[in-house]
């Protein structure tokens, strides 16, 4: 099954639609693994608290996150330092190594000059989709 890391910013665009929201719903309907850390998740968890959406949909999504339905939750072995611009993001990269994710889905372009990352494509959620074509 398709495995990959989607950094904060696709997960919180995708409650407005478009490609981040094709690609998380490939995870929410077993079609895909949400490679995770308990890093990522709290920041996930945190941004959401924070975010202008239903308090439904804030539940439903937690829910599912807590239940790690379609989930594989890894503990990185190591640091890597890839993204000297935004240093934040390399806890999407440590987890993708970790749990030998086949993407890395990031939201800002900044993070996604590095391309690839041991093998692991870098790319924006429409990208993404393009090359599995969903």
């Amino acid at each position: 099954m398709l495995r990959f890391v989607v950094d904060t910013n696709v997960l919180i665009s995708s409650f407005f639609g478009g490609n981040p929201k094709k690609v998380i719903d490939l995870w929410r309907r077993g079609r895909a693994i949400l490679c995770l850390t308990e890093e990522v998740l709290e920041e996930y968890l945190r941004i959401m608290a924070r975010m202008p959406i239903s308090p439904e949909t804030k539940t439903k999504l937690v829910a599912i996150l807590q239940e790690k339905r379609n989930i594989d939750l890894v503990i990185p072995s190591r640091h890597h330092t890839v993204i000297r611009e935004d240093p934040e993001g390399d806890k999407f990269i440590d987890c993708a190594v970790e749990a030998q994710a086949d993407y890395i889905i990031f939201g800002d372009a900044h993070l996604l000059r590095a391309k690839a990352f041991q093998g692991i494509p870098i790319c924006s959620p429409k990208e993404f989709l393009r090359m599995i074509k969903a």
